[in-house]
C-alpha cells in the first residue's frame, strides 16, 4: 500500500511538459524587461556610452550580412593619389580644368587621353557636321549683298561654312568649303493683267479660299497669294468633291504646279498657266481643274493698280531708278522672284 501511494504520489508531482513551456514562455518577457532595469540601476540610472563611434557600429551591423573590405591608410592614400590599380577617371575630375592625378600616374595619362579625345573637333569635320545645319543661315550671313559692276542685276550669295560661334579650333585648319550662288530678281510678268482676272483675290489664306467654294461644282477655282515665302501664288479649286489647294513654282522664268518633273505644262505667264488648265481634257486626273473662275467680290486698291501698272513697265533693278522714296520702292517689288544663275563651289585657305 505504502509502495502504492508513493507511486501515486511520484505520478502527482511528475511536471507536465507542456506547463513548464507556458510558463517559461511567460516568464520570458519578465526577464527581458527586468535585464535593461537592472543594467539601468546599476549605472545610477542613466545609459553607459558606448566606446565605438556610430559608423563603426554600423559597419559591424552591416558586416554581419555583408562583409565589407577596410582599406588600410596605404591603399586609402594610393587610391587618391590615383595609383590604385583598376580605379577610373569619374566625370567630376574630368570637368575640372587641371588634372587632379600626379603627373607620373596611370591615371593622369588616362585623364589628358580623354580630355584629348572630347576636345573641340579639326576644322574640317566641323565644316561637314556645320555646314548641313546652318546651310540657309550662312548664306545669309555671309552674303555680299553689293552687285558686282558689270552685271546690276546680279546678287551674290557667298556661303561659307564655318564653326558655329563659340567654337575654338586648336588644331590647324584645312581648306575651307566656299560657296558662291549669283541672284538675279525678276518682276512677275504681265503683272497687270494678273491683277484684272476677278478671280485673283489676292492675300487671303486657305481657309477663307474653302469658305469662298464652299458647295461649288467641281472646276471651280480662285488664284490667291500663297502663305509661304518661297511660292507667289496658290490656286485653291474644287475637285472630287473636295476644295484642294496647289502651289505655282517658278523654275528658270517659267511658272508651273510641278517645277522638278519637265513633263508638266508650264507657262511664262500666270495667265498662261490658268488659261491651260481650263480645258478638262487637257488636265490628268492628279492636275488642278480650272475651268469656272469665281470672282471676287471687291476691287482692288488704286494704289495696288497703280503698281501693277509701274511694275509691267519697268524692271526689278529699274525701280531702284525711279524718284520715289525708299518705302515705295520696297512696296513696288513685292511681287518679284529670285532666279539662280550660277553655283561655284570653291576651296580657299
Amino acid at each position: 500500500m505504502s509502495g502504492g501511494r508513493e507511486a501515486e504520489g511520484s505520478r502527482d508531482v511528475r511536471p507536465d511538459p507542456r506547463r513548464e513551456a507556458g510558463a517559461g514562455a511567460e516568464r520570458r518577457p519578465g526577464r527581458r524587461r527586468g535585464r535593461p532595469e537592472r543594467e539601468a540601476e546599476a549605472s545610477g540610472g542613466r545609459r553607459r556610452p558606448s566606446g565605438r563611434s556610430l559608423g563603426q557600429r554600423l559597419q559591424e551591423a552591416v558586416g554581419q550580412c555583408f562583409p565589407l573590405r577596410s582599406l588600410s591608410p596605404d591603399q586609402a592614400s594610393a587610391s587618391r593619389d590615383g595609383s590604385t590599380p583598376g580605379r577610373k577617371v569619374r566625370i567630376s575630375e574630368l570637368m575640372l580644368d587641371e588634372c587632379p592625378f600626379p603627373a607620373d600616374s596611370e591615371l593622369a595619362a588616362k585623364w589628358h587621353l580623354i580630355k584629348q579625345l572630347t576636345a573641340p573637333v579639326s576644322r574640317g569635320a566641323a565644316l561637314l557636321e556645320a555646314g548641313d545645319q546652318e546651310e540657309d543661315q550662312a548664306s545669309g550671313e555671309a552674303s555680299d549683298s553689293s552687285p558686282p559692276q558689270d552685271s546690276p542685276g546680279l546678287e551674290r550669295e557667298d556661303q561659307a561654312h564655318s564653326p558655329g560661334p563659340g567654337l575654338e579650333l586648336s588644331q590647324d585648319p584645312g581648306p575651307r568649303a566656299h560657296t558662291q550662288i549669283d541672284y538675279i530678281h525678276c518682276l512677275v510678268p504681265a503683272l497687270p493683267a494678273l491683277t484684272a482676272l476677278p478671280c485673283y483675290w489676292g492675300r487671303i489664306d486657305r481657309f477663307q479660299a474653302e469658305a469662298q467654294l464652299l458647295g461649288l461644282p467641281e472646276g471651280s477655282f480662285l488664284l490667291r497669294d500663297s502663305a509661304q515665302e518661297d511660292f507667289l501664288f496658290s490656286v485653291s479649286f474644287r475637285r472630287y468633291s473636295r476644295s484642294l489647294h496647289a502651289r505655282i513654282e517658278q523654275w528658270n522664268h517659267n511658272f508651273s504646279f510641278d517645277a522638278h518633273d519637265p513633263s508638266v505644262f508650264h507657262s511664262a505667264t500666270v495667265c498662261g498657266l490658268l488659261e491651260h488648265y481650263k480645258d478638262p481634257a487637257a488636265c490628268m486626273f492628279f492636275e488642278p481643274l480650272l475651268s469656272l473662275p469665281v470672282a471676287r467680290p471687291f476691287p482692288f486698291s488704286l494704289q495696288r493698280c497703280c503698281r501693277a501698272v509701274v511694275s509691267g513697265c519697268t524692271t526689278y533693278d529699274g525701280i531702284d531708278q525711279l524718284p520715289l522714296p525708299k518705302p515705295l520702292k520696297e512696296y513696288l517689288k513685292e511681287y518679284h522672284y529670285k532666279q539662280k544663275v550660277r553655283v561655284r563651289r570653291l576651296d580657299t585657305r
